[in-house]
């Protein structure tokens, strides 16, 4: 069976070193989560996103390493106070203990499953 993920076609006959895609491709991922975050329908508690289908969809497309690693690093991003959420406090360690801290760990566990 062929391991090649989407990603991987697109940079098969690439001269740039696994590290350094790899780094490309979680930042840009990142960046994809949060502009993914803005786009909401406000619904208390927790609004409707479409993160969810930037998550699943990213990982279908990079694979479960590159997605766990992408999405890992986004929650990194919102803990250390960056604006990537899409509630108020948008970013932060109370964001964590919120109602949307259950989604987040869903998404998580959704990014390697899937």
């Amino acid at each position: 069976m062929n391991n090649l993920t989407l990603i991987d076609t697109f940079f098969i006959n690439s001269k740039i070193n696994k590290l350094t895609r790899d780094l490309i491709i979680i930042f840009l991922g990142s960046l994809l989560l949060t502009i993914s975050a803005k786009f909401k329908i406000d619904i208390p508690p927790v609004p409707i996103t479409l993160q969810t289908l930037v998550v699943l969809v990213f990982a279908l497309s990079a694979g479960r390493k590159l997605a766990t690693l992408t999405f890992s690093f986004y929650l990194f991003q919102g803990f250390i106070g960056l604006p990537v959420f899409a509630t108020a406090p948008f970013g932060g360690p109370v964001y964590f203990i919120g109602s949307s801290a259950g989604y987040l760990l869903g998404m998580l566990i959704a990014s390697y499953v899937v």
